[in-house]
């Protein structure tokens, strides 16, 4: 993903050229809510998704592309993080009843995708076992289907975290050091990734 700098040029040109605007754009304003979130600036990830889905919901008039529900996932874990626990809950039950509407062959990957986001929001509020949950599911899912090992380490480390605040020190402990050491090799050290899994890895010390 580009760094805030260049992705904030490319939104700007994008909005000072003439004519119709199209997916890209919202891509541009997806990417860079996603670093404000990555560096914890909630207000920020918050103005950019609802800027992406403002902009692209007339244009799909009622029916959401899966592309917008992601938007909107997004945008739901943004306001779990700042406390809107129940608000985050009733976007993820909506975004969830459409990608089981919708189908096909990506929709349990899609479910995945989005049980990892609600597992964020209940860490946020404290909810360690609903956590637990959604993260060992989505990885379990990730392990079988995508080989990227850094995003897989994320989620491990994100699953740790769960059980060691619950005390189940001996899973934790292995799941926040053999992720921890995954993603350092691969983001080095002072990549956001590795200093937040760095400080999960803390905990049990």
């Amino acid at each position: 993903m580009a760094k805030p700098k260049y992705l904030g040029e490319a939104i700007a040109i994008s909005e000072a050229r003439p004519g119709t605007k199209g997916y890209e754009y919202v891509a541009l304003l997806r990417d860079r809510a996603r670093l404000c979130l990555e560096h914890k600036d909630l207000d920020c990830a918050a103005r950019r998704y609802q800027a992406a889905l403002d902009f692209i919901r007339p244009f799909e008039r009622g029916n959401d592309s899966v592309f917008t529900i992601n938007i909107r996932e997004w945008l739901a874990l943004t306001n779990g993080l700042r406390g809107n626990y129940a608000e985050a809950e009733r976007q993820f039950q909506s975004a969830e009843a459409q990608i089981i509407a919708i189908g096909g062959s990506t929709a349990e990957s899609y479910l995945a995708g989005l049980n990892e986001l609600r597992g964020r929001v209940h860490t946020a509020a404290g909810k360690f076992e609903l956590a637990e949950r959604e993260f060992r599911g989505s990885l379990n899912f990730y392990r079988q289907h995508r080989q990227d090992e850094v995003q897989n380490a994320v989620l491990a480390s994100r699953l740790g975290e769960s059980l060691a605040r619950q005390g189940k020190n001996a899973e934790a402990g292995l799941l926040l050091r053999d992720s921890y050491q995954t993603i350092l090799k691969a983001m080095g050290p002072d990549h956001v990734w590795t200093t937040d899994a760095r400080a999960r890895a803390e905990l049990l010390r």
